[in-house]
């Protein structure tokens, strides 16, 4: 149902600023402006600073970013497919969801260096973590991705691995049950 631009980068989750939304946008106006083709893809609710930060920008600016809103498990799982990334450069997220959501479709990742988001990812194995608010960092790392599409794969890849060996209902009760038999 939706026509978007390729490549794209893919923010899943509530638009905002603690989940670096804005940071996402400015990061990917950053390429746009030195010449990069991408586009960022937000599904999800927006907050309204997040709205009124769109709505400032030049008209120009605004055709890179496309917000969504809220979409279905289907269409979600056709945005993970179809997107060259995902992005969650968020300092509030214990665990991240997403960046297991992108594994399941061997896409790389980029996080930040906050909350659980450092215990998922495997920086330059499985994807790329950056500092919260670092902007070029974050644009640095989406034009490194782009111009590198064999490490994007294998760091896809790799995190589709990591999805089969380490999130799995057999190895996450296998934790929990070592777990409670060392707090016992």
């Amino acid at each position: 149902r939706f026509l978007l631009p390729t490549p794209f980068a893919l923010f899943l989750g509530r638009a905002n600023a603690d989940k670096g939304a804005l940071d996402a946008a400015r990061a990917v106006l950053r390429l746009r402006r030195a010449g990069r083709s991408i586009s960022l893809v937000l599904a999800g609710t927006a907050t309204p600073e997040f709205t009124r930060f769109i709505a400032r920008l030049p008209a120009v600016d605004r055709t890179a970013i496309y917000h969504l809103g809220p979409v279905s498990e289907t269409e979600k799982h056709a945005l993970l497919e179809a997107c060259a990334m995902l992005l969650l450069p968020s300092r509030t997220d214990a665990l991240g969801l997403v960046l297991l959501e992108a594994w399941q479709h061997a896409r790389p990742v980029i996080g930040a260096r906050a909350g659980g988001i450092p215990g998922v990812i495997d920086d330059g194995e499985n994807g790329l973590l950056i500092d919260y608010g670092d902007v070029a960092g974050l644009a640095g790392a989406i034009g490194d991705l782009l111009a590198q599409p064999d490490r994007a794969g294998t760091m896809g890849e790799a995190g589709r691995r990591k999805n089969l060996t380490t999130y799995t209902w057999d190895e996450v009760a296998r934790r929990v049950e070592a777990a409670y038999a060392l707090a016992c």
